[in-house]
């Protein structure tokens, strides 16, 4: 069977805990006027891409990449503030990661392997968004 069941469990299951944030199993059914994590979402995205691959053992190994969106919101005009907030989100992610590498034995290996990042303002006030992959191996 393939690890990706595992390894989004494991995601949607540690993050709350290092994040102060909401964090959301696939597409957020809310406003985002808090801030949010989706994991294994991204808005006109697949929410997960994958590649099976042959292993030196003759046997088959899978990397995926875990898409997720993120978001902040601020009710006032400082850019810096939701800027500042939503890379200090991915930092802890980033670091929750590095503890289990393997993402409680579901994968080889898991890492963010990219990032995008937007920034602007409305009339409610500036927000943030970054779209990151947790990239995983399993061989």
């Amino acid at each position: 069977m393939s690890p990706i069941p595992d390894a989004v469990d494991r995601l949607v299951a540690v993050l709350p805990g290092a994040l102060e944030i909401d964090v959301y199993d696939g597409p957020p059914i809310v406003n985002f006027e808090q801030d949010g994590l989706s994991v294994g979402y991204v808005n006109d995205e697949l929410a997960i891409t994958s590649r099976e691959t042959d292993t030196s053992l003759n046997t088959r190994g899978e990397i995926f990449d875990v898409h997720c969106f993120m978001w902040a919101r601020t009710g006032d005009e400082e850019v810096k503030l939701v800027r500042d907030r939503i890379f200090g989100y991915l930092d802890t992610i980033k670091a929750t990661i590095k503890t289990d590498p393997t993402l409680g034995g579901a994968v080889t290996r898991a890492q963010v392997r990219f990032t995008d990042f937007d920034q602007g303002q409305t009339s409610e006030g500036a927000w943030a968004v970054v779209i990151f992959a947790v990239h995983c191996a399993a061989i």
